[in-house]
């Protein structure tokens, strides 16, 4: 996850931007593409408040990041407590969602145990019950 990474970057002593930039690098795909989108934006003479309120614009998922390290940019806030608060709501976030996939599993599941088993029953129990009787009532017939 890519906050946890900006969070182990700032624990281990870099500075927002060089974590960010590390993290970006180090995770790759889409998120890494924006966020080397904001490193340019920086590079080339935005301020890092600004570069990380387009980040937010452009990529939604974002926000809580981008709010974190802006707080921490413009006010001094320590990035450090609220990387670890955010990661912590993320992780839970992913479990609550986990669960509830989880959830809707078993639901799902009910359906195929039950076309599955219930017939299988029905031949290995029912079957040889029925087929018995039959037996039975055609001997009686002769």
């Amino acid at each position: 996850m890519i906050v946890d990474l900006v969070r182990i970057a700032v624990g281990a002593g870099s500075d927002v931007r060089s974590a960010v930039v590390a993290a970006a690098r180090a995770n790759g795909g889409p998120i890494a593409d924006e966020l080397d989108a904001m490193e340019r934006q920086i590079v080339l003479g935005a301020r890092f408040t600004h570069a990380a309120s387009d980040l937010a614009r452009r990529l939604p998922a974002a926000r809580g990041l981008v709010s974190t390290l802006v707080s921490a940019e413009r006010y001094g806030a320590p990035a450090l407590d609220g990387l670890e608060r955010l990661a912590a709501d993320l992780r839970a976030a992913q479990q609550r969602e986990a669960q509830r996939a989880a959830q809707r599993l078993s639901v799902l599941m009910v359906f195929p145990v039950a076309g599955l088993f219930l017939p299988a029953f029905a031949l290995m129990s029912v079957a040889p019950l029925l087929a018995g009787a039959f037996g039975s009532l055609a001997a009686s017939f002769h």
